[in-house]
């Protein structure tokens, strides 16, 4: 995945048992309810690079197999919409869908982005798609929206350059708390 960090993301969370305690230490440490989510990688036994999105669902982790068998992303074998990325999906799921028991609403940052959550999860990180013959993730050119309006491409170099400033931000916050903290 290179540089790419999708806070959501948790690379190494590989199983299910990990993934409920994480997302139960997360429900406690941010006071989580239901639509509380993040996702986890899945080897599946055909070798597929699938993916597992753990949610808070009637105060329990939910386990929900995502795959790309084609064009677009499935959630236990279903379509709820032209998703793409895997971030597509992500990033549609917080709105109601027919058949899907809960919105996505926040997310459990993994440990590549911070150990402290923040209350502003409304950043677009850099859309992926998922290769169907590699299962390796590529980049594409994300468009955001500035204040007034106007939309802007920005490339992947541009993004990179965004995620390591973003980066480098979040680790002087970390060490100027660790320096109250003493």
């Amino acid at each position: 995945m290179g540089d790419t960090i999708l806070p959501w993301l948790h690379m190494d969370c590989t199983s299910k048992e990990a993934s409920e305690e994480r997302m139960l230490a997360a429900k406690e440490e941010l006071h989580g309810k239901d639509g509380l989510f993040f996702v986890r990688p899945r080897k599946s036994k055909k070798g597929n690079a699938d993916y597992v999105m753990v949610i808070l669902y009637k105060g329990k982790p939910t386990h929900h197999l995502l795959q790309k068998p084609s064009k677009y992303w499935l959630i236990n074998s279903k379509q709820y919409g032209e998703f793409e990325t895997l971030e597509e999906l992500v990033f549609g799921m917080r709105t109601k869908h027919k058949g899907f028991p809960v919105i996505l609403y926040d997310f459990v940052p993994n440990s590549a982005t911070s150990d402290t959550p923040t209350t502003d999860r409304s950043t677009t990180t850099t859309p992926i798609s998922i290769d169907n013959d590699t299962h390796s993730p590529q980049q594409q050119p994300s468009i955001k929206q500035q204040s007034d309006g106007a939309e802007v491409t920005v490339s992947g170099q541009q993004q990179q350059m965004q995620q390591q400033q973003m980066q480098q931000k979040q680790m002087q916050q970390k060490q100027q708390q660790q320096q109250m903290q003493q």
